[in-house]
């Protein structure tokens, strides 16, 4: 399973040309970081809030702004779903997500994942629309779909935190034990750290495992220097 190359959780890692090593010096994470810009690439996945905030917004095409009384009923609809959510559980599973609850007052869902595949299938409905089509079904009733120029002025939109669902994604992944990855950024190897870390090109593939111990990583370029 391939991914972007980050430092997972706050482990330490030693990197070594062509074969694979351990370190338990914490501050070689950090050497891989080489602006605040990168650092922001690095999930800190011990602290990571599992459940994902899907929130909506019901607007006017037309008047390119947020339609009230339609943004109202909506909420309506969904606090008398608060109870009785198998519907919305139903749906949300359609969906390849897991509902966790949801916040009506806000205009939002909590969901979750459990593999990556779902991550995978929800986000790629997510991009298509079909997430925000399969709300209006849930939260508009007949009066909504018999009124075909309201119908066709209005858009659901739903928004979700992307660098959240990426670290969600992630903490998947490196539960696997053992995944492929590339570099994103090129790193290059710190005098002071001469042999221990791994110089990295920007697109090189890595290969990232679970240490015996289970709180550390090792890492191997699949670069070799012939290549």
């Amino acid at each position: 399973m391939g991914g972007c190359f980050c430092i997972p959780r706050e482990r330490s890692l030693s990197w070594g040309p062509g074969k694979e090593t351990l370190s338990k010096d914490p501050a070689i994470s950090s050497e891989f970081i080489s602006s605040p810009e990168d650092k922001e690439k690095c999930f800190l996945l011990q602290n990571m809030i599992p459940d994902l905030t899907l929130s909506f917004s019901v607007k006017s095409r037309s008047r390119r702004c947020v339609n009230g009384p339609l943004q109202e009923a909506a909420r309506r609809r969904l606090w008398a779903l608060e109870n009785e959510d198998q519907e919305v559980r139903a749906l949300f599973k359609d969906l390849s997500a897991r509902l966790v609850g949801i916040q009506s007052q806000q205009a939002q869902f909590l969901i979750t994942f459990k593999t990556m595949e779902e991550i995978w299938k929800f986000s790629t409905y997510l991009s298509l629309g079909y997430v925000s089509a399969c709300l209006e079904h849930l939260l508009f009733d007949h009066k909504y779909w018999l009124n075909c120029g309201l119908v066709e002025d209005t858009e659901v939109q739903v928004f979700v935190d992307d660098k959240h669902l990426e670290t969600i994604f992630l903490a998947l992944l490196t539960q696997e034990g053992h995944f492929f990855c590339r570099a994103m950024f090129a790193v290059a190897q710190p005098a002071e750290k001469e042999g221990e870390c791994l110089t990295l090109s920007e697109g090189e593939l890595i290969s990232v495992k679970t240490a015996d111990s289970g709180s550390e990583w090792e890492g191997m370029s699949l670069v070799t220097d012939g290549s």
